[in-house]
């Protein structure tokens, strides 16, 4: 990453808390500032400021569930969907779905469902099934 060469004002106590643990980590102050920033760059994503006040402060905790990634079989997959195409059900199955969905404009990483009334649901999905958010 290309280094900038602007000067920046911080608070003392983190410049100590920076040296501390760069020290701990074979890195330079500087280098440790970057850390926090590219850490707190990935966890903005997906975890809403208020939610970070809430655990910094004890009043929330995160849990971390690891993914698991299902092997899938292109093959199959294409096979079943020329089958569902040849017997009309993939047209069936299509037009009778009573919402239709997209990514959140508003909400990083949700989804809206939309009901056949034109009703905003954000959410995501878990095991298949679409849950609503409680933002």
């Amino acid at each position: 990453m290309a280094k900038s060469n602007s000067p920046i004002r911080l608070e003392s106590e983190l410049m100590k808390q920076a040296k501390l643990s760069g020290e701990l980590n074979k890195r330079s102050v500087a280098e440790q500032i970057e850390y926090w920033a590219e850490i707190g760059r990935g966890v903005s994503g997906v975890v809403d400021p208020e939610t970070l006040i809430k655990v910094n402060s004890g009043l929330a905790k995160i849990n971390v569930e690891e993914t698991h990634n299902v092997d899938i079989d292109a093959d199959d997959i294409f096979s079943n969907l020329e089958q569902q195409r040849d017997s009309g059900s993939l047209m069936r199955n299509i037009t009778t779905t009573n919402y239709a969905f997209q990514a959140s404009s508003t909400d990083k990483g949700m989804l809206e469902r939309i009901d056949q009334q034109g009703n905003v649901t954000t959410g995501y999905f878990e095991n298949g099934v679409f849950i609503e958010s409680r933002v």
